[in-house]
């Protein structure tokens, strides 16, 4: 057995309403085996956000 830890990959997450309009406005970071929907709020829209998990590696290298 090797003594190799194994890391989680943290994602961030993106608000996605800033995003349609060009503005990159992170609101948190998860890890990589999260699922559901979170509801973060985003200081930008003044509102709780929906987003669904999990990110698809795809849209989140873009």
């Amino acid at each position: 057995m090797d003594n190799r830890r194994i890391y989680n990959r943290r994602i961030d997450v993106y608000c996605p309403s800033c995003a349609a309009a060009g503005i990159k406005r992170k609101l948190m970071e998860v890890d990589n085996d999260a699922k559901g929907v979170i509801y973060p709020y985003c200081k930008g829209c003044k509102k709780n956000v929906a987003v669904k998990l999990p990110i698809s590696a795809e849209k989140h290298l873009r």
